[in-house]
């Protein structure tokens, strides 16, 4: 139980190599995204599942914003 709430707290309130690490996931994943559209035209299920981890990056993204 408290493994859990450690990793709780490190995700409500980030800093240092956390952070850094979650902007470095949410580069690949967006440029991922994108390159995937462009150079896969028939949707498979690598896009839907990129599209959700890109959706999850993008609200955890401008939460970390918006409290910094």
């Amino acid at each position: 139980m408290n493994f859990l709430k450690n990793i709780w707290n490190k995700i409500k309130t980030p800093h240092g190599i956390w952070l850094a690490l979650f902007y470095m996931f949410f580069a690949l994943i967006t440029a991922g995204t994108l390159v995937l559209v462009i150079l896969v035209q028939k949707q498979t299920i690598l896009h839907y599942l990129l599209y959700v981890l890109a959706m999850l990056a993008l609200t955890y993204f401008v939460y970390t914003m918006v409290i910094l």
